[in-house]
């Protein structure tokens, strides 16, 4: 005869001389909930709380305290990124094939990123032959700079997925091709991803003085431009990371004020949803997560503009907030939101998916069975519930 979860807790609680008064403080709840919980008066679904009554009974499988198979709470997998790490590292390439061709590669890299949802796995067939295929550093102009994006894309998959190593290696890379081609434009985009390499890799000092002389170079040749604006935005990033509260508040409201003075401009527009999802990152690293949510209403994640990688950074980031402020149902749809938006984030990405593995534990039933299907489909789990 099936005996009701709370009468089996009592039972093992008895077993053990274990009074109800201590193993609710064991548990960090109070007497009467655990009553209302032997009695049956009170539901008890919460994954997290039944593994925390297991431990104290000593019950080391939770299938058989259930009454019915369990799985465990999901074990990470990251994924190898292996092939793009070697082709970054590599140092001797043969020059083969055409410079128009691999231009033409490249810009489909980039198309990928921003608008495939198997960006990874089409990254990951195309990229490394990419960068193996020409020594890019012994070239100068428009082959140079076709070299220099390369490595800016290898640079950000890779910090994606936290091999910040590599990401930084190739990012140095990229920025010795770029200074090669002698084209502005792709030497700021490589000193920016070059500066915030540094920052992951744990040199924020490095990475501050570096994002402080690009913006200054920019403001004198290019002021206001979309780069400037961009690098104000990392560096507030990277200072809010390092505590440095009043730094991040400046270097914020210096971007505000040069994409303000023209709200009509194409780069202002374009350039908004960057600064939300920046001033979301700083608020967040400092704890206001109300602050937060309060910059997230302005954004307008509905619109047809917002290009695959947008989407699924604001959506992981609305997720972390969410989290933060114990509003479980609310992240997860975020999560879900991220993974219509890129299928593959949460098996590339190792932040997304220690979201959804907390989630995973911390969820209701509903939404459990949601994120074990997520977690399934991205090959991100040991062990599958039955």
């Amino acid at each position: 005869m099936e005996v009701p979860i709370g009468r089996r807790i009592e039972l093992l609680r008895l077993r053990r001389g274990m009074s109800r008064e201590v193993l609710a403080q064991l548990i960090g709840r109070s007497g009467e909930w655990l009553r209302q919980v032997e009695r049956q008066q009170r539901p008890l679904q919460n994954l997290p709380v039944l593994m925390e009554l297991a431990r104290v009974l000593g019950i080391r499988d939770l299938s058989e305290f259930l009454g019915t198979p369990v799985a465990e709470p999901p074990t990470v997998h990251t994924p190898p990124c292996s092939a793009l790490r070697d082709a970054v590292i590599a140092r001797h390439h043969p020059d083969h094939g055409t410079p128009g061709s691999a231009a033409d590669a490249v810009d489909l890299a980039w198309h990928a990123w921003h608008h495939q949802s198997e960006r990874y796995t089409y990254i990951m067939s195309l990229l490394p032959r990419l960068l193996t295929s020409t020594v890019w550093t012994a070239h100068a102009g428009e082959q140079a700079a076709t070299g220099a994006q390369a490595y800016r894309l290898a640079s950000l998959v890779l910090h994606r997925m936290e091999d910040t190593t590599s990401a930084l290696l190739a990012a140095d890379r990229g920025l010795s091709a770029a200074l090669a081609s002698g084209e502005p434009d792709t030497i700021a985009a490589l000193r920016l991803r070059y500066g915030c390499a540094l920052a992951d890799s744990g040199m924020p000092d490095a990475a501050r003085a570096e994002l402080s002389a690009l913006a200054t170079d920019l403001h004198v040749n290019d002021p206001g431009g979309e780069w400037e604006v961009s690098t104000l935005l990392a560096g507030a990033q990277i200072a809010a990371r390092e505590a440095d509260w009043d730094q991040a508040n400046v270097l914020l409201r210096q971007a505000r004020a040069l994409w303000a003075d023209d709200p009509s401009d194409e780069n202002a527009r374009a350039i908004v949803p960057q600064a939300i999802l920046a001033t979301m990152a700083v608020d967040h690293a400092s704890g206001r997560e109300r602050e937060a949510l309060r910059a997230a209403e302005d954004l307008d994640l509905t619109s047809a503009d917002h290009n695959v990688d947008w989407r699924t950074r604001a959506f992981l980031q609305l997720g972390k907030v969410y989290l933060a402020v114990a509003d479980i149902p609310s992240a997860v749809i975020s999560l879900i939101q991220m993974d219509e938006a890129c299928e593959e984030e949460v098996k590339y990405n190792p932040t997304a998916c220690q979201l959804a593995a907390e989630l995973t534990a911390r969820a209701d039933a509903n939404a459990r069975a949601k994120l074990w299907s997520l977690l399934d489909r991205s090959a991100m789990v040991s062990a599958q519930p039955r």
